[in-house]
This record gives structure tokens, C-alpha cells and sequence, in this order.
């Protein structure tokens, strides 16, 4: 990840890659197999902010 070696460091997203292509075999065998499909297969990020944000301007 070279997202903190830019000025200003970027903030990004971290991806767990295994657990993503984890779940993308679990779903292809379950779509091979004809079984049903979980509604929202939903796979944990977590923000890494750093200094490329910040707070919202006040209101005028």
C-alpha cells in the first residue's frame, strides 16, 4: 500500500483481499451448485484516514 507515501497521505480503504476471494469461491460454488445466494454478501473494510480529509466547512 503506497497510499502513505503521497503528500498529502491519501486516505483509502483497507480491503481484506483473502476474505474477498474467500467469498468469491463460496459464491461460485453455491452459483455451480444451484443454490440460493445471500441477499447482500457483505465483506468488512476499514477506513484508514490520514490527511488528505477533513471536517466539512462551517455553514455561511
Amino acid at each position: 500500500d503506497d497510499s502513505g507515501s503521497y503528500w498529502p497521505p491519501l486516505t483509502t480503504i483497507h480491503q481484506q483481499f483473502d476474505v474477498v476471494g474467500q467469498r468469491a469461491t463460496e459464491l461460485l460454488i453455491a452459483m455451480i451448485d444451484a443454490e440460493p445466494l445471500p441477499e447482500n454478501p457483505l465483506i468488512p473494510t476499514r477506513l484508514v484516514v490520514r490527511e488528505s480529509t477533513g471536517p466539512a466547512p462551517a455553514p455561511a
